[in-house]
């Protein structure tokens, strides 16, 4: 899968072509797109996934949650027989779908020192070519 690490200090976020939404990548509390599946249902992101959880989609769309699941949890038997680390970014990155790829999406803040958060929204690709990032302010 195609993986695009987005910069988040130059865009706020994507337009959608399907719904005409505005996906911001800090939304606030009150934005009806800051629901993981109001998100999914009514845009372009067919799943979310959160690193700090894992790579169990959030939130995701059929059939492309079901693939998904199926393929991390074979992937994470593996790395545990093996002893090993399953790195979702890799996995991201080997995972086979000629038709999705994966935004990375990372914001950054300041708590008791720098902090960050990272997502990714996984849409499809040809919907990926017909969206519009938003400049940030």
């Amino acid at each position: 899968m195609k993986l695009v690490v987005i910069d988040t200090d130059k865009y706020a976020g994507y337009t959608c072509p399907a719904s005409g939404k505005t996906i911001l990548f800090e939304p606030s509390d009150d934005d009806e797109l800051f629901d993981p599946d109001a998100l999914t249902e009514t845009t372009i992101v067919q799943g979310i996934l959160v690193p700090e959880v894992g790579g169990e989609i959030q939130s995701g769309c059929e059939p492309y949650a079901t693939r998904w699941t199926k393929s991390w949890e074979t992937a994470e038997q593996m790395a545990d027989d093996n002893d090993e680390w399953l790195d979702l970014e890799e996995f991201i990155k080997d995972y086979e779908d000629e038709d999705l790829i994966a935004l990375e999406i990372t914001t950054h803040g300041i708590a008791c020192g720098p902090v960050s958060f990272t997502v990714f929204h996984l849409v499809r690709e040809q919907d990926w070519n017909n969206a519009r990032l938003v400049a940030a302010e």
